[in-house]
Order: C-alpha cells, then sequence, then structure tokens
C-alpha cells in the first residue's frame, strides 16, 4: 500500500505515531520496509505494516523541525528579563529559522514559580544541538546576572 498510495518519499521526515514511536527522514521505501534515518542518525529498517497500521505525521521534505523548550523558575525570578533573555539567545542562534518565528511564553508551576517555554524551528541536524545549547546559554545568563538560579526543565522535541 505504500508503493501504491505514496503518502511519503524519500527525503520526507516521518513520524508514525504509535506506541512504540518511529520518527526520522525517509530513505528508501522498499516492498517491505522502509528505510530511515533517525533524529539521532541511527538507520531503522521498518517493516511497511508498521507504517501502514498507524497514524503518519509526514513533515515532508522541507527540512525544518519544530524545538520545543522550557525554563522552570522560582517565583523570586524577573519573568519579563528571563523571556528577554531566552528571546535574545534565540535571534542570535544562527541554527533557528527565523520562518516560522520562534514563539516565547510563560506559565505558573505549581510551586509558585513559573515556566519560560518557546517554541522555535530549525533543521533535523541541530535539534538536539538546540535544545542542549539553548538552555545552557540562557541559564548562564540567568545566573551570571543573578536573577535567577534557574534548572532547565526536560526538552519536548517533536
Amino acid at each position: 500500500m505504500l508503493l501504491w498510495l505514496r503518502p511519503f518519499k524519500a527525503g520526507d521526515h516521518i513520524e508514525v505515531i504509535s506506541g512504540n514511536p518511529i520518527a526520522g527522514s525517509v530513505k528508501e521505501i522498499g516492498l517491505f520496509a522502509v528505510l530511515i534515518e533517525g533524529d539521532d542518525g541511527a538507520r531503522l529498517f521498518a517493516p511497511n505494516s508498521t507504517i501502514w497500521n498507524f497514524a503518519l505525521r509526514n513533515r515532508g521534505g522541507s527540512g525544518a523541525r519544530p524545538v520545543s523548550l522550557s525554563l522552570d523558575l522560582p517565583r523570586e525570578a524577573d519573568a519579563d528579563k528571563a523571556k528577554t533573555m531566552l528571546a535574545e539567545t534565540i535571534a542570535s542562534d544562527g541554527r533557528v529559522l527565523k520562518t516560522p518565528a520562534p514563539a516565547i511564553f510563560a506559565d505558573p508551576l505549581d510551586n509558585g514559580g513559573f515556566s519560560i517555554a518557546c517554541r522555535l524551528w530549525t533543521t533535523p541536524a541541530y535539534v538536539a544541538d538546540i535544545e542542549r545549547s539553548i538552555l545552557a546559554q540562557v541559564k548562564r545568563r540567568l545566573n551570571a546576572e543573578q536573577i535567577a538560579r534557574s534548572h532547565p526543565a526536560a526538552p519536548d522535541s517533536r
């Protein structure tokens, strides 16, 4: 069915939404399996039946991947300064795509603190690096300016 209907082509970034998700760039579509290169560089041979039996998200061959990041801060922290630092760090990073524009917002936490979160877009090659480096840079800046002793939450990349 994959060869007949062609819901994706080589070069597309796909995500199979199942109990055991598969995600990566399609390298080859064969009669029985699809060769996928994962975001970590590992190659996966996924049986066509596995891909066909679950919902499929096709991000196409555009090369753009969304990255969601969040940084949990205590109630004493200055939310506006933290958002500004995050925006400046994102704007100065050449790996972040300008379109679509990054979105930054603050959400309250149960402990009285808040979470500064953002959604940005990058190319697949930079997803893991951006998840680590943007949060580390913002944390260093916050600590250096004594705005807050922050602890980054786990990144959520989809």
